[in-house]
Formats: structure tokens, sequence, C-alpha cells
């Protein structure tokens, strides 16, 4: 406002000149704000010790420098500042030109993500994991970038440790796997040779024991006729007490025993060839009633059963994919072995019982007889093993032979048993039967009931 005046200096009045400074106001309103949000944004970025943090101006040249980023590289802002972006990559990635790519896919996209080494001041290196972030001013020019990044050293580290770790693991997987193949391979080789040498051992001890029983019915014979040849000479009644008891009881008594030797020594041969049949034969598979099965078994066995005033009671029992033939040699064996070892304190009692448990076909057969000795337990499957042989005969083959048919159709049999209270015979087999040696490809892909 201006004071205007005449000649004589006298007032005439006011003359006011007035602009319109609301965008000046507003336009410093609106710096002191930025400025004011700049420096609160510089205060939490140099807060922040963890992060590398940094500007760059539009040329790529660092403008700002955090706290986290001297903590991290190792340069001091007044180092840092005015050098350019490519200062933190390792000298590999400068000559791939890894900065100036960066920069220009975070201009084309507005950032760029990456991970890789960058090095510190002290030329030591560590893994960054972070972006790149190109900013613009309202008129869309590229003015600044954002570097963002954290060490992800260790993780790396541990990344890279843990694939090692399962590289190896994965090379030793493969070593233990072949190493088992071969053992399982070279097993297979010897127990073909341990069947076959007890086949060919069966074969050849047969032709020389059946000389020995046809000798000793000879012998016996000659002994019988050496008797009346005796009696019909003259005076005969005078040497007949000395000889008597010779051809009586001395060569008679001999041949009595070699004659009940060789038929034992024959029965051993009969049951190590039906062992090695067992380990030879080839099984054919079929979806198997075992509840018709077992009755069967049961049924072999009625006269005994009566003699025994046993009670058999046959349960549910699940069908299965096996051997018919050989799996009621299984069930026949296991009943046969309550009937042979009942306890003579009281009646006998044998149940027949299975059921499906995950995907495993599970059956038992459970008697109240004598039981097995403590010490026999971990020798129950193996050949030539009996442990009350004045209960009953027997060479002690049947639960070798029965094992032997479980364990070829990929299952497993056991026993739980209290000496004087009786026994349980387990055994499992896979619902979907597991292929071992000497199964044939028609019979595993044949099924019928």
């Amino acid at each position: 406002m201006t004071a205007v005046r005449g000649p004589k200096g006298e007032l005439r009045g006011f003359a006011k000149v007035t602009r319109d400074l609301t965008a000046q106001k507003a336009a410093e309103e609106a710096l002191r704000s930025r400025n004011a949000q700049l420096e609160r944004y510089r205060f939490i970025v140099g807060s922040v010790a963890d992060y590398v943090i940094f500007t760059l101006d539009a040329e790529g040249r660092i403008d700002s420098w955090s706290d986290g980023a001297r903590n991290v590289l190792g340069y001091n802002a007044e180092e840092a500042l005015g050098r350019e972006y490519s200062m933190v990559f390792t000298p590999a990635e400068i000559q791939a030109g890894e900065p100036r790519r960066e920069m220009e896919e975070a201009a084309r996209t507005g950032h760029c993500t990456t991970e890789s080494w960058h090095v510190r001041r002290n030329g030591s290196l560590f893994w960054a994991s972070g972006a790149l972030t190109a900013v613009r001013d309202e008129t869309g020019k590229l003015t600044d970038y954002i570097r963002v990044a954290r060490d992800m050293t260790q993780q790396k580290q541990l990344e890279e440790s843990l694939a090692k770790m399962a590289a190896d693991l994965e090379i030793r997987v493969v070593e233990r796997t072949r190493e088992l193949e071969i053992t399982v391979e070279e097993l297979q080789r010897k127990n073909q040779e341990v069947e076959a040498f007890v086949y060919i051992v069966s074969h050849d001890l047969r032709a020389p024991l059946v000389n020995v029983q046809g000798f000793v019915r000879e012998l016996d014979e000659s002994r019988k006729r050496l008797k009346e040849v005796i009696q019909t000479c003259p005076q005969w009644e005078i040497c007949w007490p000395g000889v008597a008891p010779i051809l009586n009881e001395e060569m008679g008594g001999a041949l009595h025993y070699i004659s009940a030797s060789a038929a034992k020594f024959e029965r051993l041969i009969d049951a190590l060839l039906g062992l090695s049949r067992q380990g030879r034969q080839v099984y054919h598979l079929t979806r198997v009633n075992v509840w018709d099965l077992a009755t069967n078994a049961v049924a072999t066995f009625q006269q005994a059963i009566i003699e025994a005033v046993a009670e058999v009671e046959v349960g549910s029992l699940p069908s299965v994919t096996a051997d018919a033939t050989a799996l009621g040699q299984v069930f026949s064996n296991l009943i046969g072995n309550c009937l042979k070892y009942r306890s003579p304190d009281r009646p006998l009692r044998i149940e027949v019982g299975g059921q499906v448990e995950a995907g495993i076909v599970h059956y038992w057969v459970r008697d109240n007889g004598l039981g097995i000795p403590e010490y026999g337990k971990t020798k129950l499957f193996q050949v030539f093993q009996r442990f009350h042989s004045r209960q009953a005969e027997g060479e002690g083959m049947g639960l070798a032979i029965a094992h032997r048919i479980v364990e070829r159709h990929g299952g497993k049999i056991w026993a739980e048993s209290r000496e004087g209270q009786g026994t349980v015979f387990h055994f499992s087999l896979p619902a979907s039967p597991v292929l071992t040696p000497r199964f044939t490809k028609e019979a595993a892909g044949h099924e019928s009931v």
C-alpha cells in the first residue's frame, strides 16, 4: 500500500497493489512437507542397521548412504558418496555388465530383484538379496534409484551345505542300494548253491542208503537161515546156549538198530529234499479262499483230533493272493504241530484266525499245548529243531518249511509262547504279493477263486 500525495505534499489517497501468491504459498508448503518427509525417510533409513540401503542418481552414482550400508559393506558415507553403483559388484559381474543391466531393467519395469555376490570394502564376499527400484518425478522423469539389500550369506551357505549333503546322501543311497543289491544277489546265488548241494547230496546219499537197507535185510535173512541150519545139526542143543545170544541178541539187535537208523536217515533225506523242493518250486499265484484251505487242513487231521479229544475252531480268514498248495502246507504244518505237542494236563484247544491290517493279511494258529522253552525261541524255525522229542516223533522240519514258504511269499512268520501254557504262531502275507525268485510271470498275472 503506497500513500499518494499532491505537489505540496498533501495526502491525496492510497494506492493498493495485490498479487495472488496462493500457488507459491502452496508450493512452499509442499516443499517444506517434502523436506520433512525426506528428513524422516533419511532418519528411518539411517536407523536400519541390518539392511543395505542407498540411493543412486539417474546416472548410477551413489548420492545417499545408510548406516546399514556402512555396517554391511564397510564404507563410510564419505567414501561411498559420488562413486559408481558398480563398486559393490565382483569384477566378473562388472565385466559382464551386471550393474548397468540392473539399472536398465529397473528403469524399464520399475524394479529389478536380484540375488548375487557383492564385495565389501575389505574384499570379502557376501550374498546379497534385494531389489533396485526406479524413482520418477510427477512428470515421469527418472530421478533416482533406491537399492535395498540384505546379507543372506549364512542362509546361502546353509542352502549350499544342505544341497551338498542331499547330493552326498543321494550318492550314498545309490551306492548302498547297489551294495545291497549285490549282497542280495550273492545271497540268492549262495542259497541256490546250498539248495542244489542239498538236493544232489540227498540223491547221492539215497543210493548207498538203499544198499545198506538191502544188505540189512539180507543179513537178517541169513541170520534166520543160519539159525535154522544150526538147529538141524546133530547135538545142536549142546552149542545152542552159546550161539543163541549171538544170533538173536547181538546180531539181531545190531541189525535192528542199523535198520532203524537207516529208516531215520531216509526220513531225514526226504525232509531235506522237501525243504529243497520248497526253495526250487515255482509258485502259481491265485486268489485263495483261506477259510476253505484251513478247514480242509483240519479235515486231514480228523482222526488225530478225535484221538486227542481236541477242539478246533476256525474263525474268519480273509482271502489272499498266494500259491494255494504251499499256503495249505503252512496251515497243515502249524496245526499238526499243535496236535503233536499237546499238553497231557488239559484238553487241547486250537484256534485259527486272521484279519487284514494296513494292507497286510495276518493269520494265527493258537494252542494251549506244551509251549516252547525259552532257549528254543531263537532257533525255532531252523532245520532239525525239536524241543519235546519224547512227546512226538519227527525230524524238526515242519516249521522250517513253513518259514521258507511264508518268506517266499514276501511275508514273515513268528511265534509267541510260554512254556507250559501254549503257543501262538503268527504269519503275515502282503495283500499284493511281493514276487520273490521262482514265481512265474504268467502265474503272477492269473487270479481265480
